[in-house]
This record gives C-alpha cells, structure tokens and sequence, in this order.
C-alpha cells in the first residue's frame, strides 16, 4: 500500500522512477530529452524535471519532498540539495535512540515529544517505537518513585522531642535496611525535602545507543 513503508516522505505511489541513464557505448549521461524519449516509448516514470536556479533550490521548503538534484549536463556534475524539512524528520528518525528519549524526559521536555506525535509527517513506526520507549522509560521511574514513597510513608514514627542526631540516626537504619537499600538514596532526600525526580530518572538511565533508524535505511 502507498506510504506503507514511508520513513520520511510519504509517497503516494508504489513505482521505481527513472532518474537517468548512462549510454553503454560512450559511458556518458543520456541527455533528459533521450531518456523522457524512451520512457514515453516504454510507459516507464520519470523523475519531474524543474527549472531553478541554485538560490531557488536552497530556498525550497517544499512539504512532503525530499530534495532536488542539480544536474550540470557540460561537465556531468549533480548536486543533491536536501529541503530543509527533510533534513529535520530524517535527523529525528536517524539520530534518536532509547537514550535520548530518556534524556528529554529528565530534561522534561515533554513539548518536544508531544510535537512529533502531533507530527503528520513523522511515520506511524516511528510514534509506536517512540511510544514504546516513553512508556517502558515512564513506568520504570513510576515503580521506582511510588516504591519510595511507600517505603518512606511507613517510617518509624518518632518522638518530635528527640535529638535531630538521634532521629536521623534511628531513620537511617530503617532507610538501609536490606529491603530498603536500594531506595536509600531517595529516602533521604525525601526527608530533607528535596525534589527526587532527577535522582529516579538517573536510576532508569538506558545504555542503549541504538537508534529508531540506521542512516541509509
């Protein structure tokens, strides 16, 4: 189907498309009058042609495009020019990993995730794996953050009147105790009123680089 395995630009066909020929002979370009020649005999698509100058060229911000190839026919050169939106959802696709969803979600730069959901142009795939890692990365800080503050609402209730060193004293053996040592940390930071957010966040901390696409895919 159209668009089924869209990464970046979604297509609204299924075809190869001729984007040029080399004659066998003299191992030089075709001219494009030759190859549209050919491919009007042959019923075969071509690549659209278009008359612009380079300044036009870079300054094109096409929607749903990926780019234009800048064709020299004196000496054979060609010039590809990505638009500046491709370039934007190719770097997403290609240059995000587990880790640095993780590190948006630290940040709290939530804005930035909610916008490539919105996003028409990001692919399906894309939203399910992004979605995948937010929720996995999101339910690990759950559990880790609500276990704290399960095990902090049941601590020891102290007499007000005791000594600051001995209360702290008598809360940092129930805070270490084997059950609760993995949650210590966050424990204390509790009780001196700190925000433990960052602190959980860096307990769920992926080691994963491996990105949603490899570059070339």
């Amino acid at each position: 189907m159209p668009g089924q395995n869209k990464i970046v630009v979604d297509y609204d066909f299924e075809s190869l498309l001729c984007l040029g020929m080399v004659s066998h002979q003299s191992a030089k370009e075709v001219t494009r009058s030759e190859v549209e020649q050919w491919c009007r005999a042959n019923e075969f698509p071509i690549v659209a042609k278009f008359s612009k100058s380079l300044s036009e060229c870079i300054a094109d911000d096409r929607k749903n495009a990926e780019g234009v190839v800048l064709t020299y026919p004196s000496s054979g050169l060609k010039i590809k020019i990505k638009i500046p939106q491709y370039v934007q959802l190719h770097r997403v696709l290609t240059g995000l990993n587990v880790r640095s969803v993780w590190e948006l979600l630290c940040e709290n730069k939530y804005e930035t995730i909610s916008g490539w959901f919105a996003d028409p142009l990001i692919p399906d795939s894309f939203k399910k794996w992004l979605e995948e890692v937010t929720t996995g990365l999101g339910f690990q800080f759950s559990e880790i953050f609500n276990t704290a503050l399960k095990i902090f609402g049941a601590r020891p209730i102290l007499d007000p009147f005791m000594p600051y060193k001995e209360s702290r004293k008598a809360l940092a053996a129930y805070f270490t105790k084997e059950e609760n040592r993995k949650y210590s940390g966050l424990l204390f930071g509790l009780l001196d009123g700190k925000d433990i957010k960052p602190s959980v966040w860096k307990m769920v901390e992926p080691s994963g680089t491996t990105t949603f696409k490899v570059d070339g895919e």
